[in-house]
């Protein structure tokens, strides 16, 4: 991932426009036992994937939280739409993981959304170790 801010055609990088909703699609959702929902949001701006996120965390005992941005380059800009649901997903399971701390009821909320999160990452990263073996044998 390049630095955003450095590659963007903006002298004030964060006046730079995000993609509106008819711009990207949400590639990946979880929402389960309705303790929380996770969205990742993939789209393409300057010819670079982008990605943006949305989640929320559900229940009057704990409180709601929650947080997102649309998807744009001064997030980040990817080579490949895998790259950007990897770091989006990454990203919010690290969100999750920092809101839960010190919340025992929030924890147990959030862990089968960061349990989710990391089986997609794990399949996500299978399936790119599957894609460089293939390339291997298409060279030989």
């Amino acid at each position: 991932m390049k630095c955003a801010k450095h590659t963007i055609p903006c002298d004030r990088w964060w006046e730079y426009p995000v993609l509106s909703p008819s711009q990207f699609r949400t590639v990946y959702k979880f929402d389960k036992d309705g303790s929380g929902i996770v969205k990742v949001l993939i789209g393409k701006q300057d010819g670079f994937f982008v990605m943006g996120y949305h989640w929320e965390i559900y229940g009057s005992s704990v409180g709601c939280g929650g947080g997102g941005c649309y998807p744009g380059r001064k997030w980040g800009e990817f080579k490949s739409r895998d790259e950007a649901e990897e770091y989006a997903l990454q990203f919010v399971c690290q969100r999750f993981s920092s809101a839960s701390k010190g919340r025992k009821k929030m924890g147990s909320r959030v862990r089968p959304i960061v349990k989710a999160i990391r089986l997609r990452l794990r399949e996500l990263r299978y399936l790119q170790q599957l894609e460089f073996f293939e390339a291997m044998e298409n060279y030989e």
